[in-house]
């Protein structure tokens, strides 16, 4: 029964993203004081919003708890496009809404460490990935793709170990994500915008850490948030060691992201979309192989997915 409600939400919150991002199109509705309009933000919200008070689960203070982190960061993130608010600035109330997030109780789970080192872990773990999702998105699609792949991850995940609520959403943002996709991919109409990117990369690392994964006898299962989230993590850690090589700041906005190199070596938007999907496949892939089927082939995935991505790092490095 579970399961067909999380499937009856995923066609609700498909449509609803579809036309929603369609209706604002046709009308000209436009978010942020950029140029290009970024609804794609609140077009997710409202989404989210809508699959929650449809479903069966819109009485559970779970639920509840996660939308209300959700929208926090949302809202950070809306603040942002109207203002472009300074990095230290967003930093700052990006550090309070993760102090919510731990005060609500999502934290690691990692019982050979203190507890204290859980929450740090946590802490340090929704920054990087909040900001992660926000370093990509740079290109149409680029970003998008990337939740796609990761939040179906998460989805299959949450229905084979069947958790029910963490199931939920992933299929909800999933859902959401591809009802947008049309007007982002391409020849974008609309975008994600910081209120997007911010909120978006900031669920799916709250229900990274809030999943079961496999058992001591795969002891990579542990690093299992990070592998599903491996293009966004490297992605960070190319861009900040960059910098930190430069002695530039890894806070103040500058076009030294991968992608933006890439183009900038002549290498069209669609290839770079492209091979971004398939490194961000490959990890997702690597993740699922090794919660489900032979750990030496997933392994070998996850080292492939590495060496994909930094046979681009290291080609278009300068």
């Amino acid at each position: 029964m579970d399961r067909i409600e999380i499937i009856r939400i995923a066609l609700i919150c498909f449509v609803v993203s579809f036309f929603l991002t369609k209706f604002f199109y046709k009308k000209g509705f436009k978010i942020g004081n950029k140029e290009e309009s970024t609804s794609g933000g609140l077009v997710v919200f409202l989404t989210v919003l809508t699959g929650i008070l449809v479903s069966v689960y819109r009485s559970d203070i779970y639920v509840w708890k996660i939308f209300v982190l959700f929208t926090s960061m949302f809202l950070l993130g809306l603040w942002d496009d109207y203002k472009n608010l300074s990095p230290f600035k967003k930093l700052f109330f990006q550090i309070l809404i993760v102090s919510l997030a731990l005060f609500f109780g999502f934290k690691t789970e990692i019982i050979y460490i203190p507890v204290y080192l859980n929450y740090l872990i946590a802490a340090v773990w929704m920054l990087v990935i909040t900001n992660a999702f926000n370093f990509l998105d740079i290109m149409d699609g680029l970003c998008l793709g990337s939740f796609l792949l990761v939040s179906l991850t998460f989805s299959v995940i949450g229905f084979i170990k069947f958790q029910p609520l963490n199931a939920f959403f992933s299929i909800a943002v999933f859902s959401s994500c591809l009802g947008f996709l049309p007007f982002n991919y391409k020849k974008a109409h609309a975008y994600l915008g910081d209120s997007g990117s911010l909120s978006l990369g900031f669920f799916l690392s709250i229900l990274a850490i809030s999943f079961s994964y496999a058992g001591e006898n795969r002891p990579l299962a542990l690093f299992t948030p990070v592998i599903i989230l491996g293009l966004p993590v490297f992605d960070f850690m190319y861009v900040t060691v960059r910098r930190l090589l430069q002695k530039k700041s890894i806070f103040k906005k500058s076009p030294d992201h991968l992608a933006i190199l890439m183009k900038e070596n002549g290498i069209s938007k669609k290839r770079i979309i492209y091979k971004f999907w398939f490194i961000a496949f490959g990890f997702t892939s690597a993740a699922l192989i090794l919660q489900f089927g032979s750990y030496t082939y997933g392994v070998l995935a996850l080292i492939l997915a590495i060496i994909l991505f930094f046979e681009i790092a290291f080609k278009y490095y300068r």
